[in-house]
C-alpha cells in the first residue's frame, strides 16, 4: 500500500510537470528519465508480521517478507505491512525470506529491523554472506539456510555475534568452510550441516557439535594450493608428486614389513596362548580327579566315623546292661561295679 502511495505521488508530480505549458521539450524528457529511474530504483519488504516459532527457535515476533523491486536489492527503501498493535519494527526480531530473488542480506537491514536475533534465508538464492552483513546484529542468536547456492562460509562469519546458539545451513551447496569458523561459537546448542557438498551432518548434543566441528575442519577445508602457473612450476609441482607417491610407497612396503613382524609375532602368541590353554585344561582335569578322590576320601572317612561312633554307642549299651545282670543276681550296687 505505502508502495503504491509512493508511486501515485511521483506519478501526479510528474504528470503536473508534463502539463506545464512553460516547460520546454528537454525539461520534459528529464522529467521522464528521473520516474523511470526512480522507479529502477525500487526495493521494498513487504511483510507479513507475525510470531514465528521453528523447531528449537523460540517464538519471535518477525517478518516473512516478500520481495519487490525493479532494479537493485543492495539497500531497501522501505518496509510495508500491517504490524500487530502495539507492535514495530523495533520489535521485530526475525526475518524470514522464503522463495524470493534476494542473493545478499541488504546493507542497510538494521536501519528498519535494528535488533534481530534470527535471520533465515529459504529458497532464495542467497549467493554470499559476510561478517559485515552481520555485524549490525550483535544479538543474533540463529540463521539458517535453505537451498541457497552459498558454495563457502568465511572462517570469520560470526565473529561479530559471539552468542550464536543455532546454525543450520542445509543443502546449500557449500565446498568450503573456513578454519576459524567456530573460534568464538561457544554457546551453540545445535548444527545442521546437512545435504551439503563437503559437510552431510547434524549436531544435537554437546559431544555431537565438537565431533560435528572435527569433522567440517577435516572435510570443509579451503583449499589454499594455488594451481601452477607456468611449465616449470607445472614440473615442479608434478615432480613433488612424484617424490610424495615414492615416499609413500617406501612407507606402505615398510608398513607391510611391519605388518608381517606383527602378524608372526601374532601367531606365535596365538601359538604359545593355545599351549598355555592345553597345559590349564590338563591341570584342570587332574584337579577335577584330585577334587573326586578328596571327596571320596571324604565319604570314607565319614562313614569310618560314623561306624565307630556307632559301635562306641553300642558297646556302651551292653555294659550297661551287664552291669544290670549282674546287679540284679548278685545283688550289687551298680554304680559299685
Amino acid at each position: 500500500m505505502l508502495m503504491c502511495k509512493h508511486l501515485c505521488k511521483l506519478l501526479a508530480v510528474v504528470v503536473c510537470q508534463l502539463l506545464n505549458r512553460n516547460m520546454t521539450l528537454i525539461k520534459q524528457i528529464t522529467v521522464i528519465l528521473i520516474f523511470f529511474i526512480s522507479l529502477s530504483q525500487t526495493f521494498v519488504l513487504d511483510c507479513e508480521f507475525d510470531p514465528i516459532t521453528w523447531a528449537s527457535v523460540p517464538t519471535y515476533y518477525g517478518c516473512k517478507a516478500d520481495v519487490i523491486h525493479t532494479g537493485s536489492v543492495s539497500e531497501i527503501d522501505n518496509v510495508i505491512g500491517e504490524h500487530w498493535d502495539d507492535h514495530n519494527n523495533t520489535l521485530v526480531e526475525f526475518i524470514y525470506v522464503y522463495n524470493q530473488t534476494l542473493p545478499r542480506i541488504p546493507l542497510n537491514l538494521k536501519t528498519f529491523f535494528p535488533n534481530i536475533k534470527g535471520i533465515e534465508w529459504h529458497s532464495s538464492k542467497l549467493q554470499k554472506v559476510t561478517a559485515e552483513d552481520l555485524e549490525p546484529f550483535p544479538h543474533l542468536t540463529h540463521f539458517a539456510s535453505f537451498y541457497n547456492p552459498l558454495g563457502s562460509l568465511d572462517g570469520d562469519l560470526f565473529k561479530h555475534n559471539p552468542n550464536m546458539l543455532w546454525i543450520y545451513i542445509y543443502n546449500s551447496s557449500l565446498k568450503s568452510i573456513g578454519e576459524d569458523f567456530f573460534s568464538n561459537l561457544n554457546e551453540l546448542t545445535f548444527l545442521n550441516f546437512e545435504k551439503n557438498l563437503c559437510i552431510n551432518a547434524v549436531a544435537k548434543t554437546p559431544s555431537e557439535i565438537e565431533k560435528l566441528k572435527s569433522q567440517i575442519r577435516l572435510k570443509c577445508s579451503p583449499l589454499n594450493t594455488p594451481k601452477p602457473e607456468t611449465v616449470d612450476e607445472f614440473w615442479n609441482h608434478f615432480k613433488t608428486m612424484k617424490e610424495n607417491v615414492l615416499e609413500l610407497a617406501q612407507l606402505n612396503h615398510e608398513l607391510e614389513m611391519k605388518v608381517k613382524e606383527l602378524s608372526s609375532e601374532v601367531k606365535t602368541l596365538i601359538k604359545n596362548v593355545k599351549d598355555q590353554k592345553k597345559t590349564i585344561v590338563k591341570y584342570e582335569i587332574r584337579f577335577t580327579k584330585l577334587e573326586r578322590k578328596i571327596r571320596e576320601s571324604n565319604l570314607i572317612n565319614s562313614i569310618k566315623v560314623a561306624v565307630t561312633e556307632a559301635l562306641t554307642s553300642l558297646f556302651d549299651l551292653l555294659i550297661s546292661f551287664f552291669k544290670k545282670l549282674i546287679s540284679f543276681f548278685v545283688n550289687i550296687p551298680e554304680n559299685e561295679l
